[in-house]
């Protein structure tokens, strides 16, 4: 099996987009997260996603936690809420995303 194909996070401002920007960009507008004012790191979650062929969420798996309980469910509801991910992203993918711009 091959191994998954990891995004990290993007600037969603960004104007020429890979597959994995694409991806994140539909991911963002959902992310209902607001950093604490102390906030003195930028750590980062990662999650794996497994599509279905129609482009549907098979599976979803956080494989590193930013230690912000809050913001690792805000990213998990957030592609949980995309209606639908592109035919022709990669089926699995690693998405790491950071609660600092």
């Amino acid at each position: 099996q091959p191994a998954p194909t990891t995004f990290p996070s993007v600037n969603p401002a960004a104007t020429q987009y890979t597959q994995g920007e694409r991806v994140t960009r539909l991911i963002w507008p959902h992310i209902v997260y607001t950093p604490p004012g102390n906030l003195a790191f930028n750590s980062t979650v990662s999650y794996r996603l497994r599509l279905t062929p129609t482009g549907a969420v098979d599976s979803l798996e956080r494989i590193l936690s930013s230690g912000l309980p809050p913001f690792d469910e805000a990213v998990r509801k957030a592609i949980m809420a995309v209606p639908g991910y592109p035919a022709d992203v990669p089926r699995e993918m690693v998405l790491t995303f950071h609660p600092l711009p």
